[in-house]
This record gives C-alpha cells, sequence and structure tokens, in this order.
C-alpha cells in the first residue's frame, strides 16, 4: 500500500489495475489532485482484500479484468460499503452484466482531467 500519511485529512482512492503503467500513471494524476492512494492492487484477491479492510476509501477505481480473473467480487464488496466505483476499463458497459451499467466509466484511455472530473465529484 502506497499511503503518504503527511497528507492528514485527503481523501483516499483505492486502485485495483493489473497494468503497471496504466496503475502509476492513475496512481500520479490522482496524488497530484491532492488525493491519498491505496494499492495499486494488481489481483482479485489482493483488491477484495482492501476493499474489505481498509479503513477509508471514498473512491475506487477498478480495472475489470485483474490478472485473468473478473473483479466483480471486489466491485460488490466496494458498493456494499458505499464506496463509489468507478470501471477504469477497456470493456464497453453493454458487454458488462446489468447490476455494473450504472458505474461510473472511465474509458482507457483516459486523461487527467478526466480522473480529476470524477475526483471533484466525489468529493462534492
Amino acid at each position: 500500500m502506497n499511503d503518504d500519511a503527511s497528507e492528514g485529512t485527503a481523501k483516499t482512492a483505492l486502485i485495483a489495475e493489473d497494468d503497471f503503467f496504466v496503475a502509476m500513471n492513475l496512481e500520479t494524476m490522482i496524488r497530484e489532485a491532492g488525493w491519498q492512494v491505496t494499492g495499486p492492487y494488481s489481483g482479485m484477491a489482493d483488491a477484495l482484500r482492501a476493499a474489505n479492510d481498509e479503513a477509508s476509501i471514498d473512491i475506487a477505481f477498478v480495472d475489470i479484468q485483474l490478472n485473468g480473473e473478473k473483479a466483480f467480487p471486489a466491485i460488490d464488496a466496494l458498493i456494499a460499503r458505499g464506496t463509489r466505483v468507478v470501471l477504469s476499463t477497456g470493456y464497453s458497459m453493454d458487454s458488462l452484466p446489468e447490476a455494473y451499467r450504472g458505474l461510473a466509466r472511465l474509458g482507457k484511455p483516459y486523461t487527467a482531467d478526466m480522473v480529476k472530473r470524477l475526483l471533484d465529484d466525489a468529493d462534492a
């Protein structure tokens, strides 16, 4: 986990992404927006554990596919605890099960402005 305790009361974003470079880029974008980051988690088991165990998660950016496993159990756990979930994916929403189509989507590739808008919405 890459937490920066010096940020004090900053909001926390969880990243579940199996592509190292995409995860590092997203982490940089989130930190530059003034948020703390937990993760990135590249596997479903670690993402699920974090979804259940992390004390504070204000928003979660979750790739649908984590090292060959669907991330739906982690997404379900995050939703159950009231966390705003953003699907960070190249999949179209139509290709997802109905239960997940109402979630926010951050289509790949994305920009820092797109990420910042989602963070601002979560902070409102």
